[in-house]
């Protein structure tokens, strides 16, 4: 087993380390079946706990929001207000229909207006903070980015980048970067990191919830990983190009406009 990480493409040259493909089963294999990419840890079943937070854990404590580069929390826009919430799925097997809970990025309940300035917003379960974790896009920036408007008035603010907290709203010509998001039906919450030296935007996440590491791992299709008679079955390596990979080392091709 080895480690998989991100680099900048090599355009010139046949470079081994970057001889991946996606193979007609769905297996994402590097360099003609010597390794295929998988997470480290898989749950066997739809019956047992995905790594990370569960949805209990993040009911009990709930999760801080936090910025980072790639997030799980996505936009939804709420068509009786005209506003949009975050929500964070949580638990189950989303993709295979398995239900789980949904947190929403919220403001914290507070004693009064004036406690919320400053407050850091949590992710708690939707259904408990209807009201606090409705947001709409406030004054614009002229670059897709606006001021975030949050529960009694306040702005969201990202401290920068240290964590979403609830802040009076600067006016536009001061240009405080800390309050401009861009905000998109399905996409992230997105936070322009520039002035922290990050050449790519930050986004609006639970704490806690940072995805998996992937490996480089034998090359095994679900026939191999169930076999006969409690042996593993042998495939010729022709047939196992067409094979469904076993869980966790299967992919699936997306096309990404833009």
């Amino acid at each position: 087993r080895g480690s998989v990480n991100a680099d900048s493409c090599e355009g010139v040259g046949d470079v081994i380390a970057q001889r991946i493909r996606l193979d007609e089963g769905g297996a994402l294999v590097w360099e003609d079946r010597a390794a295929c990419i998988a997470p480290k840890e898989v749950a066997p079943s739809h019956d047992e706990p995905r790594p990370g937070i569960s949805a209990n854990d993040a009911q009990a404590a709930p999760p801080k929001a936090v910025l980072r580069e790639a997030c799980q929390a996505k936009i939804e826009d709420d068509a009786a207000s005209g506003g949009f919430r975050v929500v964070l799925p949580v638990g189950g097997d989303h993709g295979a229909g398995v239900p789980g809970q949904r947190l929403c990025l919220a403001v914290p309940a507070v004693g009064t207006p004036e406690d919320a300035h400053g407050a850091a917003l949590r992710f708690l379960p939707c259904e408990a903070v209807p009201d606090t974790s409705l947001f709409a896009q406030g004054l614009p920036k002229g670059d897709g980015r606006h001021q975030i408007k949050a529960l009694h008035g306040w702005c969201l603010d990202a401290a920068s980048g240290q964590g979403l907290i609830s802040y009076m709203c600067h006016r536009l010509d001061q240009a405080d970067p800390n309050q401009l998001f861009a905000a998109k039906q399905g996409d992230v919450l997105r936070w322009n990191a520039k002035a922290l030296g990050s050449d790519v935007d930050w986004c609006v996440d639970g704490e806690g919830f940072d995805g998996q590491v992937v490996e480089l791992a034998p090359c095994t299709t679900s026939s191999e990983a169930a076999g006969t008679d409690g042996l593993p079955a042998e495939i010729r390596r022709e047939a196992a190009l067409n094979e469904v990979p076993k869980l966790g080392q299967g992919f699936a091709r997306v096309s990404v406009d833009g």
